[in-house]
């Protein structure tokens, strides 16, 4: 049964990993529109953490029990995840940070100031 619940766990990093895929494709379409850096690259880093992520989890189901005591497994997961949402967040921000500060049609920037 606990092996079913590790599978079952490996699935948000398989969304997220999704999710990186998706916004990665999304902002490098936006960034050949507005002709912006190859920063988009960074989600498919991303989303390559999170694949390593569900292989370590899926690899070692037994190593992930608490009784074992053993941590370089759940490292090994918690890593490559955490890094991948992080470098996400950070990308995500830079390229579609703008969307927060858009209003009544005009976009502004963090550093612009209304008049």
């Amino acid at each position: 049964m606990r092996a079913v619940l590790v599978l079952m766990s490996a699935v948000l990093p398989v969304a997220l990993m999704v999710m990186m895929l998706v916004l990665g494709e999304l902002s490098r379409r936006l960034g050949a529109v507005l002709k912006k850096g190859q920063s988009h690259r960074w989600f498919y880093i991303a989303a390559s953490l999170e694949i390593i992520s569900v292989l370590v989890r899926i690899l070692h189901i037994d190593r992930m029990e608490h009784e074992t005591g053993d941590t370089t497994a759940a490292l090994a997961y918690l890593i490559p995840l955490t890094l991948g949402i992080i470098i996400g967040l950070v990308i995500t921000w830079r390229y579609w940070g703008w969307l927060v500060y858009a209003s009544d049609g005009k976009t502004l920037t963090p550093t612009q100031k209304r008049k």
